[in-house]
């Protein structure tokens, strides 16, 4: 079971047993310690892709929740790296994500496949 805390002031999404916390305290991912917060912009695209997982979600609603209607358009590339980052805080391997995946053209999905725990150390800390 995945247990998932991070600290942002938003509340908490749920998403069977993989939540999202704005709780600062035992921050913890798969029962390993989380030594950052995330970032604002990457928890409301987390939260998201958690509320909708196992859907794709669009690079536009991911653009539009993480930075709303703003006056100069949000490029691809910066919600790419957005995303990367969050990989980078949440992957057993970034470079080949098992959580959140992408959908070439069309966005991203929050995969809730589960994850055959003998494939990477989960004790390695993030």
């Amino acid at each position: 079971m995945a247990f998932f805390r991070m600290a942002v002031p938003l509340g908490v999404v749920y998403c069977g047993p993989k939540t999202s916390s704005s709780m600062s305290e035992g921050k913890s991912f798969r029962g390993r310690p989380v030594a950052t917060r995330i970032p604002r912009k990457e928890f409301l695209i987390l939260q998201l892709l958690l509320e909708r997982a196992g859907q794709v979600v669009s690079r536009e609603e991911l653009k539009e929740r993480a930075w709303g209607e703003v006056i100069t358009p949000v490029s691809e590339k910066t919600l790419d790296v957005h995303v990367r980052r969050l990989r980078s805080r949440i992957e057993r391997d970034p470079s080949n994500p098992d959580l959140i995946r992408t959908v070439r053209g069309t966005g991203y999905v929050f995969d809730t496949r589960p994850i055959p725990m003998g494939t990477a150390d989960v004790t390695q800390a993030i």
